[in-house]
């Protein structure tokens, strides 16, 4: 998703809490998202690419999906061993004559919620964790 879309997402999520709280147009919007516990649009879609791959890495739903994502394990003892990272996958699709290249978009992912996409082993444990950190990141005081 392009910065320009995630902005104009972002402008209807904040014209969405200035109307359900009445905030005042020339107001601060953060402590209305905070108060109504919504994560800015760029946090929200990081949480739902690391929900989907909890999904399909502990569920093995869609199998199409799941042939997307290895588990990293590289070939020499790194220190990075233990992180349980997991490894970009490419895929050449062919349409009407030209060949275009998806790349899969968990890279996005910070590395804390990757390795926690991948270590915790519990739905709720994992919403729980994720939607803290995403939210401290997003309301930085």
């Amino acid at each position: 998703m392009t910065d320009c879309n995630l902005k104009k997402l972002q402008r209807v999520q904040n014209t969405l809490a200035r109307v359900v709280l009445r905030v005042g147009k020339f107001e601060h919007i953060t402590p209305a998202l905070i108060k109504l516990h919504w994560l800015p649009v760029k946090q929200r879609v990081l949480y739902k690419q690391a929900l989907i791959t909890f999904n399909v890495l502990h569920h093995n739903t869609p199998r199409y999906l799941r042939d997307l994502l290895t588990i990293h394990n590289p070939s020499r003892n790194l220190r990075s061993s233990t992180h349980h990272l997991l490894s970009v996958s490419y895929i050449i699709t062919c349409e009407l004559f030209h060949l275009r290249v998806v790349t899969n978009t968990l890279p996005l992912l910070t590395g804390t919620i990757c390795r926690m996409t991948v270590e915790t082993a519990t739905l709720l444990a994992f919403l729980s964790v994720n939607l803290s950190h995403l939210f401290s990141i997003a309301h930085v005081a």
